[in-house]
């Protein structure tokens, strides 16, 4: 008789990963890339830039990676309180300790950035696995608020034509149309004026 192979079988107790924990662990791994840069200088309106990752996450200086798990919805909303500001919480719950700044001016509009090696490779308009992550739970909130995002912007190359900044400004908007954002919801793709990405969110004029 020929004897079977044992085939490699999954331990009893594996369990596979929720989403929220793949999210996480796709933006983390990200940020080592940047462990053990230089602090860069405060920036103005209270936001500092954290220690050893390069990451604004609000008040106060971060260091390390961030142990942040992720809302799986706002809190609830004070009287008066402007929605926006709950969403960046919200966001910042997911992206905290990772490349993702994410500010708010005086409680008006909500911004959101990349830097370009965690969007794009070099030369290409894809959206990158880590950008997806912001991208998608970003538009969760536009879908929940009913908030615009006219300020819809990415970078090209260093060295790169103009013309691919709009190509991945394009694709930002493609992406969050395929999550179900409304067009209407959406401005034009534009090149931004830095090495990131930005995203700028505002509630609609009432």
């Amino acid at each position: 008789m020929t004897a079977v192979p044992d085939t490699p079988r999954r331990a009893a107790n594996a369990t596979p990963l929720p989403r929220r924990a793949w999210l996480r662990m796709s933006l983390l791994a990200s940020a080592a890339a940047l462990h053990g840069c230089a602090s860069a200088p405060r920036e103005a309106g209270g936001a500092n830039t954290g220690t050893g990752t390069g990451i604004r996450t609000g008040t106060g200086t971060g260091t390390g990676t961030g142990t942040g798990t992720g809302r799986d919805a706002p809190g609830v909303l004070a009287r008066g309180q402007n929605p926006l500001t709950l969403e960046r919480d919200w966001l910042r719950s997911w992206f905290e300790g990772t490349p993702v700044a994410i500010q708010q001016k005086d409680e008006g509009a909500l911004s959101v950035e990349v830097p370009l090696a965690f969007s794009f490779e070099p030369r290409r308009s894809t959206v990158k696995p880590a950008l997806a992550a912001v991208l998608d739970k970003l538009a969760q909130s536009l879908r929940r608020t009913g908030a615009l995002l006219p300020g819809l912007a990415a970078p090209p190359d260093a060295a790169g034509p103009p013309a691919l900044a709009l190509q991945r400004a394009g694709a930002l908007r493609a992406h969050l149309l395929s999550r179900g954002v409304p067009l209407a919801q959406l401005g034009a793709p534009a090149a931004s004026q830095g090495p990131a990405v930005q995203l700028r969110a505002e509630l609609p004029p009432l």
